[in-house]
C-alpha cells in the first residue's frame, strides 16, 4: 500500500487485504469531505466476486457512521443485536449484511474517511487484538490514501503548469512574428 500512488488502484488493494484479514465479504472505503461534511463511498470490493460500486453517501447516514467518524473509534453493528439503532438496522438490511465493522481512517489526528468491513453470513464479535489490527491497517490505509491524494493534486498542478507554459510559448511565437 505504501508505494501505490494511484488512488483507483489503491482502494481495491486495501479492500482486498481487509477482506482477507477479516475473513469477510465486503470492504467499503468512504472518504470524508470537511467542506460539505459528506462521505463518498469508493468502489466496494467484494471478496468473492470482486464487484465494484461507487455511491455518494451524503452526510454521515446513520448513527454508527457519525459516531465512528466523529469519535475516531471502531464500531461493530450486528443485525441480530437488540440494541442496534433502527437507522443502523435499516442500513444492515438494505446492504444485506449481518455484521458491519466501521473503522475511521485517521490521518494526523483527523478523520479522513471510514473503512467498513461487512459480513453477509454471520454476526461478528471482534477481539481487542483483531480491532487493533484492523485499526492499524486503517491507519496505514489513511496515510496511503492521503499520499495518493497529494500525488493526484501535484499531478494536476503539473499538467496545468505545462498547459500554461505551452500557451505562453504559442503566444510568444505569435508576438515575435
Amino acid at each position: 500500500m505504501a508505494v501505490e500512488l494511484d488512488q483507483e488502484a489503491l482502494l481495491p488493494e486495501i479492500a482486498k487485504h481487509v477482506t482477507v484479514l477479516c475473513r469477510c465479504n465486503t470492504c467499503a472505503i468512504s472518504s470524508y469531505s470537511a467542506d460539505d461534511e459528506t462521505l463518498t463511498c469508493s468502489p466496494t470490493t467484494t471478496a468473492a466476486a470482486g464487484a465494484h460500486d461507487r455511491r455518494p453517501l451524503g452526510p454521515a447516514r446513520v448513527p454508527g457512521h457519525r459516531g465512528a467518524h466523529a469519535g475516531a473509534v471502531p464500531a461493530v453493528f450486528n443485525l441480530d443485536h437488540r440494541r442496534v439503532d433502527p437507522a443502523e438496522r435499516a442500513q444492515l438490511v438494505r446492504d444485506r449484511v449481518k455484521s458491519n465493522l466501521i473503522v475511521p481512517l485517521v490521518y494526523q489526528g483527523r478523520s479522513i474517511g471510514l473503512l467498513e468491513v461487512q459480513d453477509a453470513q454471520r454476526s461478528r464479535t471482534y477481539s481487542r487484538q483483531e480491532l487493533r489490527l484492523v485499526s492499524a491497517l486503517a491507519g496505514h490505509a489513511a496515510v496511503a490514501l492521503h499520499n495518493a491524494e497529494l500525488f493526484r493534486a501535484a499531478t494536476s498542478v503539473d499538467a496545468a503548469m505545462r498547459s500554461l507554459h505551452e500557451r505562453m510559448a504559442r503566444w510568444h511565437s505569435a508576438c515575435v512574428r
